[in-house]
């Protein structure tokens, strides 16, 4: 299933300065598509810098990034990576957290990625903390959860069938 189309756009503020202006991008899908799918937007996990640098001084190649389809999840407290690309970047747990799910309790791995947003002129979050977690069944391979959204201001218009994603 492809990735909703998107486009930037830069909205100004009255009274502000440029500096003073998130970086932003508006995802447009139609109505249905965005009812059907939820927000979802192109994402890419590495990873950490202070990994890649621990490879490269002992010679060893630095995975190639991983993209896919990462669905904004507001009920998530903490973001989620699949388990399958965790093992294409040969990432090791670094630690464990309990969560609640709807099925009840469990224990997680947790793991420390590189999270961008690539061709949206958003930052980089360079040193994030997420979970292990089956995803592939839901066809995304990542859920954006609260950690990265308290970052953000996230609009949703299910009329128009859009979302505006803003990063201070």
């Amino acid at each position: 299933m492809p990735v909703n189309s998107d486009f930037k756009v830069n909205i100004g503020y009255p009274g502000t300065n440029k500096e003073d202006q998130p970086d932003q991008v508006v995802v447009k899908p139609d109505p249905d598509a965005l009812a059907k799918d939820g927000s979802t937007l192109e994402v890419e996990v590495h990873v950490t810098d202070r990994h890649a640098k621990i490879l490269e001084d002992n010679d060893k190649n630095i995975p190639s990034p991983q993209s896919g389809k990462g669905l904004i999840d507001t009920g998530a407290s903490i973001s989620a990576i699949d388990v399958n690309m965790l093992q294409k970047l040969d990432i090791s747990p670094i630690g464990a957290t309990k969560v609640s799910t709807p099925s009840g309790q469990a224990t997680q791995e947790l793991y420390a990625v590189k999270f961008s947003f690539p061709g949206k002129g958003l930052p980089d979050m360079t040193s994030l903390n997420v979970l292990g977690s089956n995803l592939k069944k839901q066809d995304i391979c990542a859920l954006i959860g609260r950690d990265i959204l308290r970052h953000c201001l996230l609009v949703y218009d299910g009329t128009s069938g859009s979302i505006m994603l803003a990063v201070w």
